[in-house]
């Protein structure tokens, strides 16, 4: 599943079976220095663009070891000399001399590379501006390495110096990767000359203005009569930007270029090859270029995805706080009559915080209160239908304090016609309702610290015929089932904004949401879905609900009422006959590995870019008050019960001690651990995969 990232070693490197070994200081280094880590991209590949330099590197060489006064210079094809007792030139003396090489590498994958030296005697060796190896002492034959993390097509400064003290002479230069051989750096990556290459027509004044980096989609075309379109945007602070250029019918490609028109980054592939650039930017501004060249035209589909390099963690407690799932502990006449030997062992097994349930019902507020000794504190619907009035409220709520912290107003009226509220039906008896019980429940002082929720609609968009409740809810609340589809089904298009229009700037709970599995039901009103499928996408909707600032996510529900084939019976975390299906121990392996103390306050943050196949890839930053974080990825795709995953590189600038992978849906138990890396390739699967990074002692 997971691919190890290369060691580092002051000679050799060297890769165990199972993990890495540690990396020793001759490894990457992380800076604070904005311009130290992050230096200005130069590439070039573009067939548009004027030609640079030579392909080889400037050589100088000197009569003496300090570097003054060259008496050679010439272009190298690449340094790989033995030069026996020899010297490079009868101008050069056979001891006592030096060279220095100088230009620029074009590494081919976005990957760690190591560099080598075999040198005899001293060598340095400096990449992108880092001092990677430096054995400047005489010696025998020694082959140096260290490791760099590169972008593939993003040109970076080389610079290697040699003396020669005596004897033999040798002086090489190798470089390997995850999926380069060893192998003496040829000619065709190494070029001298100018640092940037121009574009020859750069024309911004019809550029597209994107605003600020961030995440972008665009549909085009280009063609003999409009041979570029261009595309500005800015940078605040140090970025890494991932674009894919498809859907061509014709061959076009793609430049990222700074405000002077310089090419910083290019994708030139031919054909309709996908074209696809991993870029690192400082601040600044930038335009992207998409260009074809000749009588040919091409549609084509522009994505950008762009992000800070440093991201706040937010809370695991947070996180785990968020996730509930909804009971029905008054149907006893169902599965849930099962309370003793498995409702209640199984939901604190699962380590889920809270349910949500409703009625009027003296043995289900017994139970309730029972839970909150657990830990599991519930949310409250209180509706008309179960003899909950504004009146009566605050006294039922008061049996079963502290365990509610929160109520509901009534449950889906606007699919209810018949439903009325001192004679007036949905929505305005509805909204009737909710204000007397939220005026009832705020007024006694021992129920107004309890939070009330807005009353809940089957379908969003009803929430355009009610008047603004803001005044009074303290939270909004949504049904937003997906439909049998992934998780953020319609979450951004309709059930958000159709919430906000009920409760205004109210965070929202969504007190309903969850996928069936009744495959054998012939007229569902949801599609249904396998029982491994619902074990990828229940993770997958707390995340996804999370990172949308959703207060709080009820799974519906706990367990199958009834053992029928039918929709309304299948919606379980919990089979009718007790057992768990798969999104049990899904749910309840994600909540083990992230709980932390309750309350904790994380300030912590991650600096770090997502590289390889990052399509449809979705994350979830968590740190734990220990100081550990929490890189949650799964991919944002429809599931089915075969496997999927995508190869995608995780560079890590934190400096990290250890790196330890999980996949919950399988196990709770480690799957990889990795010594202070700086890239992990992983594949990432559409259910979660965490990463846990412990950092570096400080101090």
């Amino acid at each position: 599943m997971l691919d190890s990232n290369l060691a580092t070693q002051s000679s050799a490197v060297g890769v165990s079976s199972d993990a890495l070994a540690p990396q020793t200081s001759s490894g990457i280094t992380s800076s604070s220095s904005t311009s130290s880590t992050f230096p200005e991209l130069t590439s070039t590949s573009a067939a548009t663009l004027i030609p640079v330099g030579t392909t080889g590197l400037s050589a100088q060489y000197f009569n003496n070891q300090d570097f003054t006064t060259p008496v050679l210079t010439r272009t190298d094809a690449t340094v790989d000399f033995d030069w026996g007792q020899d010297s490079p030139d009868a101008t050069i003396a056979a001891d006592h001399f030096s060279g220095r090489w100088i230009g620029q590498i074009l590494p081919t994958q976005s990957e760690a590379y190591t560099f080598y030296t075999h040198s005899d005697d001293g060598v340095r060796l400096w990449v992108n501006g880092q001092l990677l190896i430096d054995h400047w002492t005489p010696h025998a034959l020694a082959e140096d390495s260290s490791v760099i993390n590169l972008i593939a097509g993003q040109k970076v400064d080389i610079q290697l110096d040699y003396y020669e003290q005596g004897g033999d002479a040798v002086s090489k230069l190798l470089w390997s990767s995850l999926s380069q051989v060893k192998e003496v750096v040829p000619q065709s990556q190494l070029s001298t000359g100018d640092r940037v290459a121009r574009s020859q027509s750069a024309d911004f004044t019809s550029a597209l203005d994107w605003g600020p980096l961030a995440t972008n989609e665009v549909r085009d075309s280009v063609s003999s009569t409009n041979l570029s379109d261009y595309y500005r945007f800015s940078v605040d602070t140090p970025s890494h930007l991932n674009l894919n250029l498809s859907e061509l019918t014709a061959n076009a490609n793609l430049n990222i270029l700074d405000s002077q028109g310089n090419v910083l980054n290019s994708s030139a592939n031919d054909g309709t090859m996908l074209e696809t650039i991993d870029a690192l930017l400082n601040a600044g501004t930038y335009y992207l270029q998409v260009y074809t060249s000749g009588d040919v035209q091409t549609n084509y589909l522009l994505s950008a995805i762009g992000r800070s390099l440093t991201e706040q963690a937010q809370s695991a407690d947070s996180f785990v706080d968020s996730m509930g799932v909804a009971t029905h502990l008054r149907y006893t006449d169902t599965s849930y009559g099962r309370y003793s030997d498995v409702v209640e062992p199984r939901l604190r097994e699962l380590g889920i915080r809270h349910i949500r349930d409703g009625g009027n019902n003296a043995g289900m507020f017994e139970k309730l209160n029972r839970l909150a000794t657990f830990g599991i504190r519930s949310t409250l619907v209180m509706d008309p239908r179960d003899g909950i009035t504004p009146d009566n409220a605050v006294d039922l709520l008061k049996k079963v304090l502290p365990s509610v912290t929160a109520i509901e107003g009534p449950n889906e009226w606007d699919v209810n016609s018949t439903l009325t509220y001192k004679g007036k039906s949905f929505p305005e008896g509805v909204a009737d309702y909710q204000t007397d019980l939220y005026n009832a429940v705020k007024g006694d002082p021992a129920t107004s610290f309890v939070s009330v929720l807005a009353p809940s609609l089957a379908f969003s968009e009803n929430g355009s015929r009610m008047a603004s409740l803001e005044s009074v809810v303290d939270h909004g609340n949504m049904h937003s089932y997906a439909g049998g589809n992934q998780p953020d089904q319609d979450l951004d298009t309709k059930w958000i904004p159709n919430t906000k229009k009920v409760s205004g700037t109210r965070a929202i709970v969504a007190t309903e949401t969850g996928w069936h599995n009744a495959v054998n039901d012939p007229n569902p009103s949801q599609k249904a879905v396998s029982e491994g499928v619902s074990a990828k996408y229940l993770p997958r909707m707390f995340l996804e609900y999370f990172n949308r600032g959703v207060k709080r996510t009820f799974s519906y529900e706990f367990m199958d009422e009834r053992a029928k084939s039918d929709m309304e019976n299948n919606f379980g975390l919990i089979r009718a006959d007790g057992t768990p299906k798969p999104a049990f121990y899904s749910i309840k392996n994600l909540i083990s590995l992230l709980q932390d103390s309750q309350g904790a306050a994380v300030s912590g943050s991650l600096s770090y870019y997502l590289t390889g196949n990052t399509k449809d890839l979705r994350h979830t930053l968590l740190q734990k008050s220990n100081g550990d974080r929490y890189l949650v990825m799964w991919l944002d795709v429809t599931s089915t019960d075969a496997p999927v995953s995508q190869k995608v590189t995780l560079n890590l600038i934190t400096p990290t001690q250890q790196a330890t992978t999980y996949l919950t849906n399988s196990s709770i138990d480690p799957v990889s651990q990795y010594t202070s890396p700086t890239q992990i390739v992983l594949d990432v699967p559409d259910s979660p995969l965490v990463v846990k990074l412990t950092p570096q002692a400080t101090g």
